[in-house]
């Protein structure tokens, strides 16, 4: 039992740094130490947005999960309906009760929020083994419009799937957000999804890594 509770306190005792130069040596990969182990893209959800469909042998993509669906869809009704009262006491339609016009512009600000939110989200991230690219948004015409974008990256260059976490701290409360970023032959990184199901991270990534054959570096392990 002292053993036990020895070992967690040396555990818990250890820094960041310590435990990522033990994970780094352990991957045993030179590339693993020329490439960044902070967060790619800053903030992220408590919850899952993006879940991975297996569409073929050659074709995965990622769609909007069922959460992030209903997380932006509950903005975007909120702003509706504020815009209706709004009109509709600017109109008259309302002849009793307060003036509701004032929460029109406030029904525009959650209503584009909750738009914009599924716009962004909702971008096709596609992994096509048939032409070796990775994208987002809008399909790529051709390779060298792959390799400038930040967004895309040619498959037969990357050399492993990174999981990193991060801890998102905000004004009431703090959450983890996990990172899945392709690693490239260069050590550039191009994110892929970011949220805080761990369980479907890992396994997204996995079966990313499957398709492109290439291994799974998980430093939140």
């Amino acid at each position: 039992m002292f053993r036990k509770v020895t070992k967690w306190v040396a555990e818990a005792t250890r820094s960041e740094d310590d435990r990522l130069s033990e994970f780094l040596d352990g991957l045993d990969d030179p590339i693993a130490r020329q490439v960044e182990w902070s967060a790619l893209v800053s903030g992220g959800a408590n919850f899952r947005t993006h879940r991975l469909k297996v569409v073929s042998p050659v074709r995965a993509e990622f769609r909007l999960a069922f959460g992030a669906m209903l997380f932006c869809w509950i903005f975007f009704v909120i702003g509706l309906v504020a815009i209706g009262f709004g009109v509709a006491s600017l109109t008259g339609a309302l002849s009793k009760g307060p003036p509701w016009w004032f929460i029109f512009p406030f029904g525009l600000v959650f209503g584009g929020v909750g738009a914009g939110m599924w716009w962004a989200m909702s971008r096709p991230r596609v992994f096509d083994m048939q032409d070796l690219w990775y994208w987002r948004g809008k399909r790529p015409l051709d390779r060298e419009a792959v390799e400038r974008c930040e967004d895309s990256a040619p498959l037969d260059l990357v050399h492993a799937i990174q999981i990193i976490r991060e801890r998102v701290s905000g004004n009431e409360s703090s959450y983890n957000s996990y990172e899945i970023n392709l690693v490239l032959h260069d050590g550039r990184r191009v994110n892929v999804v970011d949220h805080g199901n761990l369980k479907h991270i890992r396994k997204d990534a996995q079966a990313i890594a499957d398709l492109i054959g290439v291994p799974v570096w998980d430093a939140t392990a």
